[in-house]
C-alpha cells in the first residue's frame, strides 16, 4: 500500500538508506497518481522533504515542505498541518532560522491545542534542536524536558531515545 511505502521511506531516511527511501517514495508516487489520495499525498510531500533535508538538498526540502503546508491548508486536516509545519520548519532550519523557528513553534502550539501529545513532543524536540543551534542551551533543555515527560507518559520509546541522545549531546 501507499502508506507502507511512505513508512518504509521514513525509516530508511532515518537510518541513512536514501536509495531505499527513494525506491519506496517512487512506489508511493505511482500509487498516488492512480488514487489521488490527498492525505497520502500530503504525507508523501512530508517524506520527500525529510529525505531531501537528510541529503542536504535544502532547496528541494523547502519546496516539498511548502507543498505539504499548502495541501494541509487546502484540505483542512488539522493534524496533517502540524506535520507539514514541522517538515517546513526543519527544511528551513539550515537557510532561514527565524522562519524555521516560527514554523516549528507554530507546529508545537497547534499540536498542544489539539491534544496531539506525540506530535507535540516531536515538535518540542525539533524546536530544541534549533535552540541548540542558536546556542540557547537552557531553552533547549526546557523543551527537551517537556518532550521527555510526554514521551515517558505515552511510552513513546523511539522518540524518547532521540530526545535522550539530544540531551546527552548537551552534557558534553
Amino acid at each position: 500500500t501507499c502508506n507502507s511505502h511512505l513508512r518504509i521511506a521514513q525509516v530508511s531516511t532515518e537510518y541513512g538508506n536514501y536509495k531505499q527511501a527513494e525506491t519506496s517514495l517512487r512506489s508511493a508516487e505511482k500509487i498516488l497518481k492512480k488514487t489521488g489520495n490527498q492525505i497520502a499525498l500530503l504525507e508523501y510531500f512530508v517524506r520527500r522533504s525529510e529525505q531531501f533535508l537528510a541529503e542536504n538538498k535544502n532547496g528541494l526540502a523547502i519546496q516539498y515542505g511548502k507543498r505539504a503546508r499548502a495541501l494541509a491548508k487546502k484540505t483542512g486536516i488539522a493534524m496533517r498541518e502540524i506535520t507539514a509545519l514541522r517538515a517546513l520548519g526543519k527544511a528551513l532550519s539550515k537557510l532561514n532560522t527565524k522562519e524555521a523557528i516560527k514554523h516549528l513553534e507554530d507546529s508545537a502550539r497547534k499540536a498542544k491545542l489539539q491534544k496531539r501529545k506525540l506530535e507535540y513532543a516531536e515538535s518540542l524536540h525539533e524546536v530544541a534542536m534549533l535552540r541548540i543551534l542558536f546556542g540557547e542551551y537552557r531553552s533547549a533543555r526546557q523543551y527537551l524536558g517537556r518532550a521527555q515527560a510526554i514521551c515517558e507518559g505515552e511510552k513513546a520509546i523511539v522518540l524518547l531515545r532521540r530526545i535522550r541522545r539530544t540531551q546527552k549531546s548537551l552534557q558534553k
